[in-house]
């Protein structure tokens, strides 16, 4: 691994159950899913929460609490003994957090964490960089560059580790030392990183 390690989160770190969320946006109602290109506004800053609710077109009349709860039912925890390969490789590299993400999955993870979780996971890092703060999303190159502009890093001194094979080769594109972790075979912790 190089001396900067930027790591994903959803997959990665904090195991995510999509199951959960259909059966639960199922439940309220909801025939069909937003369009793709919604859902990626929404992921890139370009839509606000307010907006995004009102994707969500269902049967029944709901509340926002309730799609905040099944939009939310994806996110599940994160392993202790990811978090303890997390302060492992703190120890001797620099690491960073590179998500696609948005506003209410963020705050649920802080919720669920907790004020002292959060602050004790966040320090974990260098910086973390989320995709609806940063405005742009992986695998997108314009992703990347901002982030190591922002970091002071050239692609070559870094390593990059994903569960998304696009984000992975588009990395590796920039000359990064990409790493993919195949979800239904591994995880994190398999990858020869922790000694």
């Amino acid at each position: 691994m190089k001396e900067n390690i930027l790591i994903d989160l959803g997959g990665i770190l904090i195991d995510l159950d999509f199951n959960a969320m259909h059966d639960a946006f199922e439940a309220l109602g909801v025939r069909e899913e937003p369009a793709k290109s919604d859902l990626q506004k929404y992921e890139t800053g370009k839509m606000s929460t307010a907006d995004f609710y009102s994707l969500w077109q269902t049967s029944n009349w709901v509340m926002k609490s309730d799609i905040n709860h099944a939009w939310n039912a994806l996110l599940l925890d994160i392993p202790e003994e990811r978090i303890a390969l997390l302060k492992k490789l703190s120890r001797k590299h620099r690491l960073y957090l590179v998500s696609n993400t948005n506003e209410l999955h963020i705050n649920a993870i802080k919720s669920q964490m907790g004020i002292f979780g959060w602050n004790q996971f966040s320090k974990l890092f260098e910086k973390m960089y989320f995709s609806h703060e940063v405005g742009n999303r992986k695998p997108n190159k314009a992703f990347f560059e901002s982030i190591l502009k922002d970091a002071g890093l050239s692609a070559e001194d870094c390593s990059f580790i994903d569960d998304t094979k696009e984000h992975v080769d588009a990395a590796a594109k920039l000359g990064m030392d990409a790493h993919y972790v195949n979800l239904e075979e591994e995880t994190i912790l398999d990858l020869d990183i922790a000694r």
